[in-house]
């Protein structure tokens, strides 16, 4: 049986996720969360191969996490995994609008990013001018030196392209945030994964949950 808080989190998020299409699950939040629970949260659903279902919900549970800690006037939109941009219209996984404005527009990756990519999405999503600031949230192990040189230059021509790595921005964010965002992050995270989608991931679990040995 878990023992410490984030075993209980991780335990909860497991079964979640295996008995979603059987039946409602009340899910029941922790009362507190500390920094190393998230830490090790973080690190076990960025482990965890989903195809991009999970880096996805963690960037948008944590700008929604940014958005009502701080009573911010965002909107923030995002679109299923594996659906191609021009298709839905969207400019990212995850796009922040203030005021019928972007504000800022993310990409949520797990396969490597390299020079041609950084191109290809320049030419599609970015030259067009709608994006204010555009992310590649990313592992930072898998992100070639010539994505980086190609990001640096349209900087220096007036794009802000920049590339994150996800593991430090999700966890750095949720110091920002302080105990209160903490607790909006939880009930974000377990909103996220209530969706039909999540349960793609389901057989990509490991048998004991996501918490480290």
């Amino acid at each position: 049986m878990p023992q410490t808080p984030i075993e209980c989190l991780d335990y909860l998020l497991h079964r979640f996720v295996l008995l979603r299409e059987e039946a409602k699950v009340q899910l029941v939040r922790l009362p507190r969360i500390g920094l190393p629970q998230c830490a090790e949260l973080v690190r076990g659903l960025l482990d965890t191969p989903s195809g991009g279902v999970l880096p996805a919900a963690l960037v948008r549970a944590v700008v929604e996490t940014v958005a009502g800690t701080f009573s911010l006037p965002w909107q923030v939109l995002s679109q299923g995994i594996n659906v191609a941009d021009r298709a839905s219209g969207a400019g990212g996984d995850v796009t922040v609008v203030e005021n019928g404005a972007p504000l800022l527009t993310i990409e949520v990756t797990e396969r490597p990013l390299d020079a041609a990519r950084v191109q290809a999405t320049f030419s599609d999503k970015i030259a067009p001018g709608v994006p204010s600031d555009y992310v590649f949230m990313v592992h930072l192990d898998r992100v070639e030196e010539d994505a980086r040189q190609q990001a640096a230059k349209y900087f220096t021509h007036g794009y802000d392209v920049n590339v994150v790595g996800i593991r430090d921005w999700v966890v750095n964010t949720l110091v920002t945030v302080g105990s209160k965002g903490r607790g909006i992050f939880q009930e974000r995270m377990l909103a996220i994964l209530s969706d039909d989608r999540a349960a793609t991931v389901r057989e990509r679990f490991p048998p004991g949950g996501l918490a480290a040995p």
